[in-house]
Parts: structure tokens; C-alpha cells; sequence
């Protein structure tokens, strides 16, 4: 870290280059060393939002296949446990396919905490993680998503801000009314989808 520096959980230091330089000066030989350093901010999607549930149902919404194929796409397959890869596809309402991921379960701590870590998918989402934070709050559960790591802001950032905010709706109307709005049956919001 550089000095007069503080050291933030969004930033990453990409590269030290450590150079040497060598003066004769009175038969003496000094090193004087010189640290460059890279720091990239790293690009988060955060979103906030209430459901009134008791957290263990939103979090099994979250957490299983069943659930989220009630709100987020219909086309889920894979395990559900720690270490465990979930595929997700996505399709046209007229069967087009238009893209898949894949996420390892990194953290399940019910009813609290949930995180993956994209292992397959568009390039911009490989190595991201996606984080579900929940807290019952005024007979609500708030839900602190997050779609953290994104190693910058690209045309594909701001798409997948907006959607993930359609799809924790939807995830709201599942968990609150039964019947969620998953892809082929999500809201379209642009050309990508």
C-alpha cells in the first residue's frame, strides 16, 4: 500500500514493481528502491430491498433450485450446498438462448448470509461474486444484494444493475404472493433481452 494510503475493501493493488538504482558516490555504493504501484477500483451492483417474510423463507427463495426458479429463471439445475455449482439459463419468451452461468456456492449460513462465486458465463461475470445479506427488520426481511467484483464499469454493468432490480422484485412478488416473474417471463428492460 502507498503511503498516506488507506486501504479499502473495493480497492486491489494489481501490481508492484520494484526498481533498483545504484549510485558511486565517495566509495560508497547507495540503493535507493522505488515502489510503483497499480490500485483499480474494483465496480460493486447493490441493491436494497424489503420483503415481508420471515427471513428462513426468503432464504430458502435464495438458496434452492425450487425457489429460484420462481424468480429468476425457470431453467436452474445443479447443487445447492457449499461447493456446489448452480446453472442458470436463460432463453427468448420464443426459446432463443440468449445466455447461461454458473455459480459455486461459496457461503450458505441460513437464514443470514448467502454468497457464489460466478466459475462460467460472460466474461465480465467470471470471478464476480453475488452476495445475499438478510435481516428482519420491522416485520420486514431486508435483503443487502450485492454483485461485487466487476473489474470495471462496462455497457454490461449498467444492464445487469437494472437487471437484478426487476429480478429481486420478482423475487419479492414469489415470496410474498406465490408467483414471480422469472426469465423467459421477466420484464424486459433493452435490446439484450
Amino acid at each position: 500500500m502507498l503511503p498516506g494510503r488507506r486501504r479499502s475493501g473495493s480497492r486491489s493493488i494489481d501490481r508492484v514493481v520494484s526498481i533498483v538504482f545504484k549510485e558511486e558516490s565517495c566509495g560508497r555504493t547507495e540503493m535507493t528502491f522505488a515502489i510503483a504501484a497499480k490500485e483499480e477500483r474494483m465496480v460493486d451492483i447493490l441493491h436494497r430491498i424489503g420483503i415481508k417474510a420471515p427471513a428462513a423463507r426468503v432464504f430458502g427463495a435464495v438458496s434452492t433450485l425450487q425457489g429460484l426458479g420462481h424468480w429468476w429463471t425457470e431453467e436452474v439445475e445443479g447443487a445447492e450446498g457449499i461447493g456446489g455449482r448452480i446453472e442458470f439459463s436463460f432463453h427468448s419468451p420464443e426459446g432463443e438462448f440468449k445466455g447461461k452461468m454458473v455459480m459455486e456456492v461459496r457461503e450458505a449460513s441460513a437464514p443470514k448470509k448467502l454468497v457464489w462465486r460466478c466459475v462460467d458465463g460472460p466474461p465480465e461475470w467470471i470471478g464476480t461474486d453475488i452476495t445475499f445479506e438478510l435481516s428482519e427488520q420491522d416485520g420486514q426481511t431486508i435483503i443487502l444484494f450485492g454483485h461485487r467484483h466487476w473489474r470495471e464499469a462496462v455497457e454490461a454493468t449498467y444492464h445487469c444493475s437494472m437487471k437484478w432490480a426487476t429480478f429481486l422484485l420478482s423475487l419479492r412478488e414469489y415470496v410474498e404472493t406465490g408467483k414471480g416473474k422469472p426469465s423467459p417471463r421477466d420484464l424486459k428492460i433493452d435490446n439484450w433481452n
